[in-house]
This record gives structure tokens, sequence and C-alpha cells, in this order.
């Protein structure tokens, strides 16, 4: 189980990173963003199946609790008009993350969220799209 440790001294599991980075990538309809991490989560072990279902995670089974409660933090803080309590999400991420992972999941929903925004609607090319030529 690969991990990252935050400033604040916590550990997230990249797997769950990349679901929410590619979930993101999906929000933000930025074809960069899901390519890339679609590619990282087959590396995990991941299938097609299940991958291609992210942007359809509230209405499958085939995500774990912890899993869909990233994706509801994920799509409370990037939807605009959400409907969804705040107390509702706490409420799926507490037994799974403490406050900790919640601080740094949250700043890292922010910043994959900014950076897909600005690889989309500034059609910034990324390092191999120019060396590929697109």
């Amino acid at each position: 189980m690969k991990t990252i440790n935050s400033n604040i001294n916590t550990t997230i599991e990249i797997r769950h990173l990349e679901l929410v980075r590619l979930r993101i990538g999906y929000l933000n309809e930025c074809p960069y963003a899901i390519s890339l991490h679609y590619n990282e989560l087959k590396g995990f072990g991941e299938t097609d199946f299940r991958l291609s279902l992210i942007s359809v995670w509230n209405e499958t089974p085939y995500f774990s609790e912890k899993e869909r409660a990233l994706f509801a933090l994920t799509d409370y803080i990037i939807s605009s008009d959400n409907n969804t309590q705040l107390e509702n999400v706490f409420a799926l991420l507490k037994p799974h993350f403490n406050k900790n992972q919640i601080t740094v999941l949250t700043q890292a929903i922010k910043q994959i969220d900014l950076w897909t925004r600005s690889i989309k609607h500034f059609k910034l090319e990324t390092a191999s799209q120019k060396s590929s030529g697109s």
C-alpha cells in the first residue's frame, strides 16, 4: 500500500488520491486528467469496469464505503449546485478518515480541481502533449 505523508503528519493511500483525481477529471471534463489518472489506477490493479463507473459512482454498488466517502467529499467540494449537507459528508468520512486526513483530502481536491480547470480552460499543454504534437 503506497501512501503519502502530508505536512500535518498523516497518511493517505495514493490509490485513494488517484481515485479522487480521476473523479475530478470527470467532473471538470478534462481529458488529460482522465487519461493520466485512469492509467495510474490501472497500474494499481483497478479494472476498466470500475474506472468507467466512477462518473456514476453514486448509482452503482461497485465501490466501498470508504471510496464512496471520498467521492462524496469530492463532489461536495467541486459541485456548485450541491444539495448535500456537509454534515452528511462528514458522517460518511468519519469511520474511515481522521480530521487531519480529511484536511489533507480537502487540500488535494482543491489543488487538483484548480489544475484540471487550468489545463482545460486555458488550453495548457503538458510536456507529453507537446512532444507528441497534439
